[in-house]
């Protein structure tokens, strides 16, 4: 009884003292996963993740394995439903602006709160739809203010696209379905909030080559069409 405070003294946890041993150990697991569903060797997604530190310092940042998926395949044409302030937008943008190509198409519903109305993530209110996404990246940036539903199949030439937009199982199902008459073979099919409902994991299982992320909680996915 008398030793247990002692003991804890001379051995604090690491993440007690500022250690990053978790922080590391966390971050090679996602780059080897996303690694292996590319077919990249370790060190080039350590390169992609470094390049991702220097505008992103979060490494529990979810943005992590879609800017490595855009850096791997290199797509001309990107197309995204769902912006809101642009986290993941700047996150392709980016990307695209390293690979030297590439173009970004996103398509939002007009913003619906009040001005400073508060969400737990950021404010958001009518105007501020992308807003940061910084200014020397928006050559690259189509912003399409309009239902998916209507606009998501006008849009073609895109090899690469990621969901971000209503999650229910019906709205997935229509992009999805969408997506994959537009998307040529070798393009690349992503999510957000796959665990919303069951509809990715219906479209995934007919896929092979899928992946999901980040470990454990399976928030995001992505497949790569034969």
């Amino acid at each position: 009884m008398t030793q247990l405070p002692a003991l804890r003294a001379r051995t604090p946890p690491p993440l007690v003292t500022g250690g990053r041993w978790l922080s590391d150990l966390w971050r090679d697991w996602r780059l080897r996963s996303v690694g292996q569903f590319l077919g990249s060797g370790y060190e080039a997604v350590l390169d992609w993740w470094r390049e991702f530190r220097e505008t992103s310092p979060n490494d529990w940042s979810p943005d992590l394995e879609l800017y490595v998926l855009v850096r791997a395949r290199k797509p001309v044409h990107v197309v995204e439903t769902g912006v809101r302030r642009g986290w993941s937008s700047a996150s392709i943008l980016r990307a695209l602006d390293r690979n030297g190509r590439g173009h970004l198409t996103s398509v939002d519903l007009p913003t619906q709160t009040q001005p400073g109305e508060k969400h737990w993530w950021a404010e958001i209110g009518p105007g501020m739809t992308g807003c940061d996404v910084p200014g020397y990246l928006r050559d690259r940036w189509t912003l399409i203010i309009g239902d998916a539903r209507t606009e998501l199949p006008k849009l073609e030439g895109y090899d690469f696209f990621f969901h971000d937009s209503d999650h229910s199982y019906e709205h997935q199902q229509f992009e999805f379905a969408t997506a994959l008459r537009h998307l040529p073979a070798g393009g690349v099919l992503a999510a957000d909030d796959i665990d919303w409902s069951v509809a990715w994991d219906e479209f995934a299982r007919t896929h092979p080559r899928r992946f999901t992320w980040p470990p454990i909680r399976r928030q995001r996915g992505a497949v790569l069409l034969p």
